[in-house]
């Protein structure tokens, strides 16, 4: 689960600046288990911007001997998302992380008040929902519903594209027969998520047709649909649609590769291209969400870290939203070149000493933050420590630092880690080993320094104690594009 959208509603004259003066009216749901051994304890999340453990906010309440619970989110002056409820044993009772793609998450508004019913009859499901702000959970769930496989399954895209066009005003209508029940701003949301929805399931094949050239066939079938001239990605309010703006930023991957002939893109070129491709509130959402999660669809090629940070300090003149640009200026803070490295001290090895990364000053350190369970990072792990670290193990001067980073795994997984119990491998005893793991303090605070979205999360830090990336190009496999170019980080690391 590792993760999404504000609004702008000028059409009923709220400009973007208001948002950050409205009053927290607050969002309440209480709900009811019916039918089933009543749990204990209810968890979930809640998120504005992006769907991961980075951007939601996590909470666990406690539930009655009625099965009553209230979840009440005081500080909502947004638009936000539900992502999930579940119960201690794993019960699922409303959400989308870890689910479908398109999926769309409940959508919460400051002054919600929401009463819902959730009822086990015999392994049967349901759930009802009542009071302000009900109709849209209700259609949300409805739309969810409705099967998205009758479109991904069709090879031609102008199939895919008439099934989708259909489907699309069947959930329309659906969600039209709410529309005395949700405000304006809900409806528009909501109405883009759904084409969002859609379109997801059409172009989510583009990336496996066999050549650019049966890429770019098809992306100009989609261009030229009705169904895509339905959207206005310079419209303020769409860069609130959770699936909108995922198609839009999975779309420009596809018109980036188009343009330079090639699967694996620049990650400059991608930049520049949403930089000048859109506008308004959707431009700033684009750019966030690249500068926080870089290659996620595993479409960018090596980036240089001089790049990024170029790319990043652009960004602070472009994003002017203050819940968009606070991530870019984390990222100046912690992760373009030349910034400072985050000073915490964490466990050594298996003793109870502790370590800071600045206490490695002269030497320099690539520092590998990995999860217990992390297929990506025991990937990366054994091939850098068989493609690259054999070239620079004899440098006194160089370091490796292993960091299991792990909010769901202690200090007795680390342990069967260090010793090395079972195969695979995630680290070696000749590296500098901490421990970060779920009962560690600081683990939320390097998390968040750093703005880490996922793992393996590699940094590169030079003599002086500063960062020089925070994003090494070398994860799977033993490509030697990647890691020859993170040998020549290390070498001119070294040499300086």
């Amino acid at each position: 689960m590792k993760n999404r959208f504000l609004v702008l509603i000028v059409f009923v004259g709220i400009s973007v600046d208001a948002f950050s003066q409205v009053r927290a009216e607050g969002f309440t749901l209480v709900g009811k288990i019916i039918g089933k051994e009543i749990p204990k304890k209810i968890m979930g999340g809640w998120f504005y911007d992006f769907n991961d453990y980075h951007d939601t906010r996590f909470f666990t309440i406690s539930v009655n001997d009625d099965g009553i619970f209230k979840v009440n989110i005081p500080d909502l002056i947004r638009p936000g998302r539900l992502s999930y409820l579940q119960d201690e044993n794993g019960n699922i009772l409303l959400g989308t992380m870890g689910g479908s793609l398109s999926a769309i998450p409940s959508l919460i508004e400051p002054g919600d008040s929401i009463y819902a019913i959730f009822r086990f009859d015999e392994e049967v499901y349901s759930v009802s929902y009542s009071g302000k702000g009900s109709a849209k959970f209700e259609a949300i769930n409805k739309v969810n519903a409705k099967d998205n496989s009758s479109i991904s399954q069709l090879k031609d895209v102008r199939q895919r594209i008439h099934i989708g066009d259909s489907l699309l005003r069947e959930r329309l209508s659906l969600l039209k027969t709410y529309a005395n029940n949700i405000s304006e701003v809900s409806l528009l949301i909501v109405s883009n998520d759904i084409k969002g929805q859609v379109l997801m399931e059409i172009i989510n094949r583009v990336i496996g047709s066999d050549s650019i050239a049966d890429s770019e066939t098809e992306m100009n079938i989609v261009n030229e649909s009705s169904l895509w001239q339905s959207i206005d990605p310079d419209a303020v309010w769409d860069a609130a649609s959770f699936n909108l703006t995922e198609v839009l930023f999975l779309k420009s991957i596809y018109d980036v590769q188009i343009s330079e002939k090639k699967r694996i893109c620049s990650f400059q070129h991608f930049y520049q291209y949403i930089r000048n491709s859109y506008r308004g509130s959707m431009r700033e959402k684009l750019l966030v969400y690249l500068l926080l999660y870089k290659n996620i669809y595993g479409q960018i090629e090596n980036i240089d870290p001089y790049a990024f940070s170029s790319c990043v300090k652009d960004a602070l003149k472009v994003v002017k939203l203050s819940w968009y640009r606070k991530y870019i200026e984390q990222l100046k803070r912690s992760s373009v070149v030349g910034a400072d490295v985050l000073d915490v001290a964490l466990l050594s090895d298996s003793s109870s000493t502790r370590l800071s990364l600045r206490e490695l000053k002269g030497n320099v350190a690539l520092v590998d933050v990995w999860g217990y369970t992390c297929t990506s990072c025991y990937e990366f792990a054994n091939g850098f420590h068989e493609k690259i670290y054999s070239e620079f193990k004899g440098n006194p001067h160089f370091k490796v630092v292993s960091i299991m980073l792990d909010d769901g795994a202690g200090k007795q997984h680390y342990l069967k880690r260090l010793r090395r119990e079972n195969r695979p491998y995630y680290t070696w005893p000749e590296y500098i080993n901490l421990y970060a793991g779920k009962d560690e303090p600081l683990r939320k605070k390097i998390e968040d320094h750093y703005q880490i979205t996922g793992y393996p999360f590699v940094m590169l830090i030079g003599k002086n104690g500063k960062i020089i990336a925070t994003y090494l190009p070398y994860y799977v496999g033993a490509n030697p594009t990647h890691a020859e170019k993170v040998r020549e980080l290390i070498r001119k690391a070294l040499a300086d």
